[in-house]
């Protein structure tokens, strides 16, 4: 099975919160550790004890299960992701 990638952008971290992040501009694998950010930072990691490379594993057998596809593919989905982390952690409840 592949490595998981390692973050290269930290910069973009900051950016996941923003409506400004381009994903556009980074590669589809520098998406991945995107991804285990965001689940990271809800503390989604440590409140359910989810192994990291168990989830580095889920993230990229999700990311390998999408058809080739113009528009439903992984960044539709991480797209929708994002939006949504953006949403949470910009809200004022």
């Amino acid at each position: 099975m592949p490595t998981f990638p390692e973050l290269i952008h930290e910069d973009s971290i900051a950016g996941l919160k923003t409506w400004e992040f381009n994903q556009w501009e980074l590669q589809e694998q520098d998406l991945l550790p995107l991804l285990k950010e965001m689940f990271d930072s809800f503390g989604l990691v440590q409140r359910f004890k989810i192994p990291v490379p168990k989830l580095e594993r889920f993230i990229m057998k999700v990311r390998d299960s999408y058809r080739d596809n113009p528009y439903h593919n992984f960044r539709h989905a991480f797209d929708v992701t994002q939006t949504v982390y953006a949403v949470l952690t910009t809200m004022v409840w």
